[in-house]
Parts: C-alpha cells; structure tokens; sequence
C-alpha cells in the first residue's frame, strides 16, 4: 500500500512539474530596439522592420500576461509601421532634399520613439518584476497544494482502504451474525425436542414413583414381619442358650463323677494288677515243669491270665480260684457293668453337646446370610435363595429340637 502511494505522488509530482511555466528573461520579453541606417545618397529604400517574435511558452492558466504590456507593445509596433511607410513614400516622390528632410524628420520621430520605447521597457521590467514576484507567489501556492493534494491523495487512499476493510468486516460480521442465528435456530429446536423428551420422561418419573412407593409399602409391610419373625426366633434361641447353659452345668457334674469314678478304678486296677504279678510268679515256676502239657491242654481265662495246667493240685487250684477268678470277676464286673456304661453316656453326651454346638453355628451363619438379602428388590436370584435360606432355617431348627429332647431325655 506504501509503494502504491509512493507511486501516485510520484506521478502527480511529475504532472505538476510539467506544468509549471517556464522562467522568463528580459530577452525574451523585451523586444529589441530597432536601429535606423544612416542617410546615403543612394540608399534602397529601407525594407520594413521586422520585430523580432517572442518565443510564446505554454504558461500556467493562473498567471496569464497583463492586458496593459500587449496594448503598448502593439501600439509601438503600429507606430514604427506607420514610420515605414511615410519614409518609403517621401523618398518615392521627392527629390533628395526632400528626402533629406524627410530623413531629418525621421531621426526626430525615432529618436522620440526611442525615449518612448526607453519608458515602455522600464514599465515592462517594473510590471516583469511584479509578474515574476506573483509567478513566485502563485509557484509556492502550487507546491503547497500540490502537498496538499498528496496528502489528500494519501488520506483518500487510506480511507478508501479502511472503507474496504470495514465493508469486509461488515460482511464478515453479517456472515457471522447469521452463522449465529442459524446456530440459535437449531438449538431452539434441540431445546424444543429436549423439553418434550423431558416432559415424557417427567410424566415416566412419576409412574415409577408410584410404583416405587407401593413397592417400599409392601416392603416395609414384609419387613415388620421378618422382624417380627426373627424377634420371636431370638427369643427361642435366648431360651436354648439358657438351656445349654443348664445342660452344660449337667455336663460338668458328669465329667466330675467320671473323674472320680477313673480315680477310683485306677487305685483298683492298680491293686489288681499287683496280685496279678505274685501269681504270675507263682505260674511261672509250675511252667516250667509241664510246658508241654500246657500247650496241649490249656486254658484262657477271661481276665487275659497265663494258661494253667489242668492236672493242677487242689491247693494251688483253689488257692488260684480263690485269688484269680473273684479278683477278676471283681475286675470284670467294674470293667463291664461300671466303665463301659459311663463311658457310653459320656461319649453320647459329648456327641449331643457337639452337634449343639454345631447346629447353633449354623443357625447363626444361616441367619447372617438370611439378613444380607435386600428386603425389596433383587429379582428372582434373591428370592429363591432367600427360600432356601428359610428352608436350611426350618430343618435346623427340627435338628435343634430333636437334640434338646435328646439332651433332657438323658
């Protein structure tokens, strides 16, 4: 944009440059005076004198040459003419003297028209002066607007290209501006749209709230029940802890007679087992004398005794029934009728308590398991194993009972 201006002012420089009028002189504007020949005797009449032509050059419009400087310059052109002619004509019809005197009164014209000439330059020069002081005025004048101009040029050339730019951007900003409404549109219909989905899916909202709140309804209506159902099996099982406390009070005294009834059995084992080494001593010194016989015919007796031989001497026959069989019957008696019986009940209550102890647990997990299920909800999967827990419940709870009567039965 620069060098465009640049360019312009250039070209209009050049345009006022070559308009400017060219500098005058005082030779080109100041005729030159014309001389007259001497008088001769025999001189060819004189040929008419020819003012010498200025050479005119274009001047600028605005300073064109006074009206007053051509009038004199014609007149004193006319004059000298007029001068011409009367010289011609009296040196055709006189004779010499009149030619003299007419010659005479020819240096008189010219030299009066000298002097006239003489002002007339110095008027031109004066009035040439004034000229060239307006050609000077007028030139400066020219420059300035000339300036004046190139800066007009310039700021018309910028406001034009800012009228460009601004026109662009007005048409970039109505683009815009309707890029914008068409957006708008459409984000009206999205809204339009969105609010009718939305007042379906509001009105949807509300079936399924009622819907909701019938189901915590009947939620709530089942949960009062299993809570009431458990209150009542908590009771129940507060009942059978306070039975197996008592039962296990029972089975503490138990152990305790066991105990004493071990202690007792051992002091008599130990007693036995005594006796039962003098008549091994006893046996063994017989053995050795009828080891034969002893393999053929021996006898067992039930207490796991050494084999007697049957051709035993009445003495050592009854003195060993007496100290063998009642000792051993005695031992029998304890081991059959006393030891293996409350050993029995022992190990039966230990196995009662066991299984207790067991189904109790299981109640327990069972019940934990049985309160994780959601009470609303969860679907099929939830319901039928929340049966099944209840199912699992019932049967250990008929396990229960049957060992509680075990328990008290014994």
């Amino acid at each position: 944009q620069h060098d465009t201006h640049s360019v312009k002012s250039k070209r209009f420089s050049g345009l006022s440059i070559n308009h400017l009028p060219p500098k005058t002189t005082e030779q080109q504007q100041i005729p030159p005076i014309p001389t007259t020949p001497k008088p001769a005797q025999f001189r060819p009449p004189p040929s008419p004198v020819e003012t010498p032509k200025i050479e005119q050059q274009p001047s600028p419009p605005s300073s064109p040459i006074p009206d007053t400087t051509r009038t004199n310059v014609t007149q004193n052109a006319v004059i000298e003419d007029d001068n011409e002619k009367n010289v011609v004509a009296s040196s055709d019809t006189n004779n010499k003297q009149e030619a003299e005197e007419n010659l005479d009164a020819s240096y008189v014209v010219v030299s009066e028209t000298s002097q006239e000439l003489k002002a007339t330059i110095t008027e031109l020069k004066a009035e040439l002066e004034k000229e060239k002081a307006t050609i000077s005025a007028l030139q400066k004048q020219k420059e300035a607007v000339t300036k004046d101009l190139d800066y007009l040029e310039l700021t018309v050339d910028e406001l034009f290209t800012e009228k460009t730019d601004l026109l662009q951007q007005l048409e970039d900003e109505k683009i815009k501006s309707q890029h914008h409404l068409d957006d708008l549109n459409i984000l009206l219909e999205k809204m339009k749209s969105n609010a009718d989905s939305a007042r379906d899916q509001s009105f949807a909202v509300d079936q399924s709230r009622m819907e909701f709140e019938a189901y915590q309804k009947k939620a709530n209506q089942e949960k009062d029940l299993l809570l009431n159902e458990i209150k009542k099996k908590d009771e129940l099982i507060q009942g059978l802890k306070y039975k197996l406390s008592q039962s296990q009070e029972q089975v503490e005294l138990v152990k305790q007679t066991m105990n004493q009834l071990v202690t007792t059995h051992a002091s008599e084992l130990s007693r036995v087992t005594a006796q039962l080494q003098l008549v091994q001593q006893q046996q063994q010194q017989q053995q050795q004398q009828q080891q034969q016989v002893e393999k053929e015919n021996s006898l067992h007796t039930p207490n796991g005794s050494p084999r007697i031989k049957p051709e035993q001497n009445n003495d050592d026959s009854h003195h060993t029934a007496y100290h063998t069989p009642q000792s051993m019957s005695r031992i029998d008696s304890s081991d059959q009728y006393r030891t293996p019986k409350q050993s029995m009940e022992h190990f039966d209550q230990e196995d009662l308590d066991n299984q207790l102890m067991k189904l109790i647990k299981e109640k327990e997990k069972l019940q934990s398991d049985y309160s994780k299920i959601p009470l609303s909800g969860g679907g099929p999967q939830a319901r039928k194993r929340k049966e099944e827990l209840e199912a699992l419940l019932d049967h250990v709870d008929s396990q229960l009972s049957k060992v509680k009567q075990k328990i008290k039965k014994s």
